[in-house]
């Protein structure tokens, strides 16, 4: 039975996040990209790799003997949210548990257009932008704004309720309604992909997966094309 959380939604405009809230994302942020899958403890500054939670702060990395700091430094992300929830029709949603700990959030925000989109999230390579916007188009037009769900993050306590899919449907809900394609990027590894399949959204990119004995596993088949940055990542859509 999912646990009856008291849940906060609230519109993303910035002077309303209090210092609180945002030094709560930012904690949980780190906390939830810092499991597994994402594994994303640790970086090294040098070479931009991220580490997992077996290595420690002020150990050399493997990559280079850089010593390694935390990977999600609180002021650097609560800057980081800043700038996503300054973006246009921009959304945060989140859940509090009856102890009133911030435990799951989500946010999302229109983007110009899918060469915005590819520019933003593919800033490494102009053939992957070029790949990004060539599939996309498929869909919708390359000039027309989209929805994009940027983050979907869940405690790793309260994992397996469901939490991350009801804020996901809440964001994929908002971004037809306002008659636009909405748009989401993960790691073949990870619970969107879960949710993405369940939502019944279109994979356009990366590896697909079967859920065997609740494991995501790969098919071995591929959704468009592989990105060249990294192979791990996958691409959703859902049209209005």
């Amino acid at each position: 039975m999912i646990p009856e959380y008291e849940r906060k939604p609230e519109l993303a405009k910035l002077p309303e996040l209090k210092e609180q809230k945002e030094k709560e994302l930012a904690l949980l942020y780190a906390e939830v990209f810092g499991a597994p899958p994402w594994n994303e403890a640790w970086r090294c500054s040098s070479c931009n790799k991220f580490y997992g939670a077996e290595y420690s702060q002020g150990q050399p990395s493997p990559c280079c003997s850089t010593l390694l700091t935390i990977a999600y430094p609180e002021e650097e992300t609560i800057d980081y949210i800043r700038e996503e929830l300054s973006n246009p029709s921009s959304q945060i949603k989140i859940i509090r548990s009856p102890e009133n700990q911030l435990i799951v959030f989500a946010w999302g925000y229109q983007i110009e257009n899918t060469k915005k989109l590819a520019q933003k999230k593919w800033t490494q390579s102009e053939e992957v932008q070029s790949k990004v916007i060539q599939t996309i188009a498929k869909y919708t037009s390359p000039e027309s704004p989209i929805f994009y769900i940027s983050e979907v993050g869940v405690s790793p306590s309260f994992r397996g309720n469901k939490l991350g899919l009801q804020l996901t449907q809440e964001l994929l809900d908002f971004g037809l309604s306002l008659k636009k394609p909405v748009v989401f990027r993960t790691n073949w590894a990870s619970p969107m992909m879960r949710i993405a399949k369940r939502l019944e959204m279109s994979q356009i990119m990366g590896p697909k997966i079967e859920v065997i004995n609740n494991e995501i596993v790969k098919t071995g088949e591929i959704a468009g094309f592989l990105d060249d940055i990294n192979s791990d990542r996958t691409l959703f859509i859902s049209l209005p």
